[in-house]
């Protein structure tokens, strides 16, 4: 997983996952922060400032391949493709 803070880098979560997508990348949200999930919210009445940090996590982190067939080869283009990614963006 990577956070991706769009003041420090200058590219939203999801325009890293859109640009991952274009180079061949696969990625995912798999954090969806509790208090913002619908059943929490009509059962509980939970808002995202009730938890600013947690909200802004769900913003934030993306999830990169991740699985025990990847070689350290896989690894390293996808670690290379992030970081040209983010080449040039950081503020």
């Amino acid at each position: 997983m990577v956070r991706v803070d769009p003041e420090v880098s200058g590219i939203t979560r999801d325009e890293l996952a859109l640009e991952l997508g274009r180079r061949g990348i696969g990625s995912s949200v798999h954090f969806t922060p509790l208090h913002e999930m619908t059943v929490m919210k009509t059962l509980y009445g939970t808002r995202s400032e009730d938890c600013p940090v947690a909200a802004r996590a769900g913003r934030e982190v993306l999830s990169l391949p991740l699985h025990p067939g990847l070689r350290d080869d896989e690894v390293d283009a996808i670690a290379g493709t992030v970081r040209a990614i983010f080449e040039g963006r950081v503020r």
